[in-house]
């Protein structure tokens, strides 16, 4: 089923199919670029989403099928906002 999100940058509040949800965090803005919660985006498309820490690499999985190979991922380094 195709659902529809909407969110404002700043604000944890998020509309999905015309109903109230929060985030965990509020999206923001980093050079031009919008940055939401990868785990409420995915899942509320139905997929899941499994945190590896020992890697720092996430897997998401939709319907059985993982969409990002582990093999691709690379940890990166994140600079303080």
């Amino acid at each position: 089923m195709l659902k529809q999100i909407e969110f404002s940058a700043y604000s944890k509040e998020v509309m999905v199919n015309g109903e109230k949800s929060y985030l965990d965090f509020a999206p923001i803005i980093i050079n031009g670029r919008t940055l939401v919660t990868v785990r409420f985006i995915t899942e509320n498309m139905d997929a899941k989403v499994d945190w590896n820490s020992e890697t720092q690499a996430a897997t998401i999985t939709l319907d059985g099928e993982v969409l990002i190979p582990r093999e691709h991922l690379q940890p990166t380094k994140h600079s303080q906002l």
